[in-house]
């Protein structure tokens, strides 16, 4: 038997038919490849393709002016305004992005999650704090963040890939799966597509091995 998925319901089904026993749908099979990598060799084989690096990837303003005088004063700014208004979400956010471009995670991870907490409608916040998490192996506080911003922004792929990075650093490779899926379906580069379908049939293959 093969390892199947359902697209519409997000589960895994290991038989022959083609078609969804829940709801009828289609059953897609990604195929197997290389069964003896385990899941976090699938992860570092993946991250030599797309290297996970939030901080050299971070595109803000902040990064390109990290130590100017007009930046510091407005830090000093918004740590005035947080003396008075210890919640206020603007400041809270500007100090915590500028912290984590200046790669000071420490005190980036305070003001988001001091911001978080106040619960934002933006998903930004709650994917910052995710990066953070996942640079600092805290790999349970990542999940709950990138779950948060999932719940805002359902069609970010990317964050879907982040997801499944997570689970496999957990070597729960069936929760990947459904993440990778999810951002196999959502991603719009073909290059990161085709990593992604590599990935899927690695993490098949080793699924189906289990149940062997």
């Amino acid at each position: 038997m093969n390892l199947r998925y359902c697209i519409r319901c997000q589960e895994t089904f290991f038989c022959k038919d083609l078609a969804c026993p829940v709801c009828g749908k289609k059953l897609y099979y990604f195929g197997r490849e290389r069964a003896t990598l385990s899941p976090l060799k699938m992860l570092i084989e993946y991250d030599q393709k797309h290297p996970y690096n939030p901080i050299k990837d971070y595109k803000g303003f902040y990064v390109n002016e990290t130590f100017t005088p007009e930046l510091d004063s407005s830090i000093l700014e918004c740590e005035d305004v947080l003396k008075h208004h210890p919640t206020e979400p603007n400041a809270l956010y500007f100090l915590g992005i500028t912290y984590f471009s200046r790669n000071d995670l420490k005190k980036a991870q305070y003001y988001l999650e001091t911001l978080v907490g106040l619960g934002p409608t933006d998903s930004r916040p709650y994917r910052y704090l995710a990066d953070i998490y996942l640079l600092e192996e805290k790999t349970d506080k990542a999940i709950e963040q990138l779950d948060k911003v999932l719940q805002l922004k359902p069609d970010d792929w990317e964050c879907y890939d982040l997801l499944g990075r997570a689970y496999l650093k957990k070597e729960d490779s069936k929760k990947a799966l459904k993440a990778f899926v999810s951002a196999y379906k959502l991603c719009r580069d073909d290059v990161r597509k085709e990593a992604l379908k590599t990935l899927l049939k690695q993490l098949t293959a080793h699924l189906e091995d289990k149940e062997t």
